[in-house]
């Protein structure tokens, strides 16, 4: 398995460790349609899904194309190049898909820096609506 492979995954279950660390009921996915990474169930029975996306060495996403849904959120995980060190934590943003797609019509660019998603997004907890339960 290559060096990125290796990191895609771990940056999956990266996110689902934080969820299930918010009290969320979070899986990982394998081979789902739709760019679902992980499926998340609230207590009311709703589904959410989730699109890693895993960047290395840079906060520079390249744009690709999104499907916004109305359940779903785009999390993206920036490890920096010493990223085989265990000790290093990676930087993680959340965004509801419908949001980025917003700021993604309104971006001049075929890259976003995703240090700039909770200030033009204007969504600073996304965590919280992945896992409102947890919110009390």
């Amino acid at each position: 398995m290559s060096s990125g492979r290796h990191l895609e995954l771990a940056a999956k279950f990266y996110v689902v460790s934080i969820l299930h660390r918010l009290g969320a009921e979070a899986n990982v996915t394998f081979a789902q349609p739709d760019n679902v990474d992980i499926t998340v169930v609230q207590e009311s029975g709703q589904a959410l899904t989730v699109d890693v996306k895993m960047l290395r060495g840079t906060k520079a996403w390249p744009v690709e194309p999104l499907r916004a849904r109305a359940h779903h959120f785009v999390v993206f995980v920036c490890f920096p190049e010493s990223a085989q060190k265990p000790e290093v934590i990676p930087d993680v943003y959340a965004v509801h898909s419908e949001r980025l797609k917003r700021l993604l019509n309104d971006l001049r660019s075929n890259t976003l820096n995703v240090d700039s998603i909770p200030k033009v997004s204007g969504e600073h907890d996304a965590w919280r609506q992945l896992a409102p339960e947890s919110a009390a």
